[in-house]
This record gives C-alpha cells, sequence and structure tokens, in this order.
C-alpha cells in the first residue's frame, strides 16, 4: 500500500522499470472511495491488489490476468497489460483531451499524435461553419 496515498492528497505512486521516470497520479472521486472501502476490507494486508493466495502480483500474473480475461471474453486478437495504456490514449483522446503531458509518455509529441490520429472524434464539428 506505500504506493497509494491516502488522504486529502490521495495520489497513486507509479515506480516504472527499465529506467522510466517514477510519477504520481492523483486519485479522485469513485476511485478513491473504492481503494478505501477495499483498505478497510483488508486492513492486515500490506497490498490492496493480491492474487488468489494474497501475495502482490507480479508483472507476469497481471499479463497473464489480463490475457485470460480476454481468452474467456472471446476477442477476437490476443490482449496484454499495455493495450489498457492504449485505450486510455484513445479514450482521452476522443474526449478531446490534451495527453502529452499527463500519460508521462517517454515520446508525448509522438504517442499524443498516435492516439488523436486515430480518434475519430478528432473531425466532429470540423467542417461545421
Amino acid at each position: 500500500m506505500a504506493q497509494v496515498e491516502f488522504g486529502r492528497s490521495a495520489a497513486l505512486h507509479v515506480r516504472r522499470p527499465k529506467g522510466g521516470k517514477a510519477s504520481a497520479h492523483p486519485i479522485r472521486g469513485y476511485e478513491l472511495w473504492m481503494l478505501t472501502a477495499l483498505r478497510k476490507a483488508f486492513p492486515d494486508n500490506g497490498y490492496l491488489f493480491t492474487t488468489e493466495r494474497r501475495t502482490p502480483f507480479t508483472t507476469d500474473a497481471i499479463n497473464r490476468l489480463i490475457k485470460n480475461t480476454g481468452n474467456r471474453a472471446e476477442l477476437p486478437l490476443p490482449i496484454h497489460f499495455h493495450m489498457l495504456r492504449h485505450s486510455c490514449g484513445y479514450k482521452l483522446a476522443n474526449d478531446r483531451i490534451d495527453t502529452r503531458g499527463d500519460l508521462r509518455l517517454a515520446r508525448p509529441r509522438v504517442d499524443h499524435a498516435h492516439h488523436a490520429l486515430l480518434s475519430p472524434a478528432r473531425f466532429k464539428d470540423f467542417w461545421r461553419d
């Protein structure tokens, strides 16, 4: 739970592998309410998210969980954890939210442009006078 800071300035502290920059992301609203409820439900556990054996998730375990979920949902393509990051980017681009400084992208201009180019909402009202 050390990566989740509760209180007035609730934040998720993210440590990135491979020399990536650590960052803190605000936690608000419903997400904060749910994380607080989870912490209260399991006060003696040192982790918010655990496996069925109550051990912390490893990167491989999360990737397996996402892959298995995609298989059970019978998605037409194999999925992996990093796809969640991209789907978030597409959603934000569709909502016309500038993500260049918010997703902590290594190459903000390139990655933001990639999401914006694939966003159908990008052309909404484009020809409107």
